[in-house]
């Protein structure tokens, strides 16, 4: 029955006999388990045209920012091919002397649970009615997003599915969470899942741009560049060029073409890519924070620092991995307390580097006891990287600047590393 619960017919494996049942969670998502948006025109309470085309015109924004990730398939109301969905954005305008007052909620139809909701007002101007198309960007930020409203959602539903063969969207959930721990463990449970996806949808462009970053951190991870790494990296620049070739406007194949081009070397190649990325989709948060990352590794400061602070500010649940931006930046103009409260943030991750600033820092400000115990848990982590850190560092196209600066802190703390 229409967009909620109603009636499927499926024929049983090894039967011929079919069978009608209830429409569950389970079986509501397409055949990519990519989550179904219904977009409803809204309802409205006024008189002037004005007013009534704002709401239109709101409608059709929403769908076209909502459209641009790839983990979300959007209709809009009146299609005749919506039987199903998993989620109803329905919202309503109310028209009032000085402006509109505009809400918005997100529905889950199984249960009817209103998942989000939110309003603002609009107000009313010479010309008339209008908004600013951040607000409709916003809430496609919000809703559809990596690690936003729909992907918490799905989260559960997503790892549920994998001991049976995943769909393409929970293997690409099931990488979003190792891309925000970066732990080895998740690495591998995140490749088993995107190889049977992509074995399963060989034309999915989202599936090959993710094995591509997957692909291009093994390399990056790896303690010493090796024939490993270079096949590692050829492989994700393969995977990055088919997403690009399948979906020219997804905006993950040149999120995953920067990212190898960046440990290629190629720090404009990546750059360009990143941007092109960005330019596809400028409500991606985490495509905005990365950019960020890379050009604070380049000390661009004034583009970085924005860019960074702005992603967070929207998705403060983003990964923590790009806030090593914000530390550099801190760092190289001697804010030291600054630098060691976000030092704190990313210390931690199972990569050396969170450790390795902390440590800088710690150098910094004379405080020998944590610094050594940040070295310590590097050497615990991956043993004999201390030695190689400088080569390392510069390795990943840091700023000569910044690792000359950070290897100065870490001397402070007594540790004579390799040159």
């Amino acid at each position: 029955e229409g967009p909620s619960q109603g009636m499927c017919l499926s024929i049983p494996k090894g039967r011929y006999v079919p069978v009608l049942e209830a429409t569950t969670r389970g079986n509501l998502q397409g055949e990519s388990g990519v989550p179904r948006l219904l977009v409803e025109q809204m309802a409205f309470e006024g008189s002037s045209d004005e007013a009534r085309k704002f709401s239109q015109g709101f409608v059709h924004d929403l769908i076209v920012d909502l459209s641009r990730f790839p983990s979300l398939t959007v209709f809009s109301a009146g299609q005749d091919t919506v039987e199903r969905t998993d989620y109803i954005l329905r919202g309503n305008v109310s028209e009032r002397p000085t402006h509109l007052s505009v809400s918005l909620y997100l529905v889950r139809p199984f249960d009817q649970k209103v998942l989000w909701a939110d309003r603002f007002d609009v107000p009313k101007r010479q010309e008339g009615f209008w908004s600013d198309l951040d607000v409709s960007a916003g809430v496609a930020r919000t809703l559809a997003q990596a690690y936003g409203v729909i992907f918490s959602d799905c989260a559960a539903q997503a790892t549920s599915e994998l001991p049976d063969g995943p769909s393409a969207y929970s293997a690409v959930h099931v990488f979003l969470d190792y891309w925000r721990s970066l732990d080895d463990q998740g690495m591998d449970a995140s490749e088993v899942a995107l190889e049977k996806a992509i074995a399963l949808e060989p034309n999915n462009a989202e599936i090959h741009a993710c094995l591509s970053l997957l692909h291009t951190n093994r390399a990056r991870y790896r303690l010493i560049y090796s024939t490993e790494s270079r096949a590692e990296l050829r492989r994700a620049m393969q995977l990055a060029a088919e997403a690009v070739e399948l979906a020219p406007n997804c905006s993950w194949g040149y999120y995953a073409l920067g990212l190898a081009y960046w440990f290629e070397g190629d720090v404009a190649g990546a750059l360009s890519s990143l941007e092109h990325a960005l330019a596809s989709n400028p409500n991606d948060m985490l495509l905005l924070a990365e950019l960020g990352h890379r050009y604070a590794m380049r000390m661009e400061w004034e583009r970085a620092v924005p860019m960074i602070n702005a992603a967070y500010a929207v998705s403060p649940a983003l990964p923590v991995a790009s806030q090593v931006g914000l530390f550099l930046c801190h760092f190289h103009h001697r804010r030291f307390e600054k630098a060691r409260a976000i030092a704190l943030r990313i210390r931690n991750l199972p990569i050396p580097h969170g450790a390795l600033a902390m440590a800088a820092v710690c150098g910094e400000l004379g405080e020998r006891e944590a610094g050594r115990e940040s070295l310590d848990f590097i050497e615990r982590r991956r043993p004999g990287y201390l030695q190689v850190a400088r080569q390392d560092l510069l390795s990943r196209n840091l700023h000569p600047t910044l690792v000359n600066e950070i290897m100065s802190g870490i001397a402070k703390l007594g540790c004579n590393l390799g040159a």
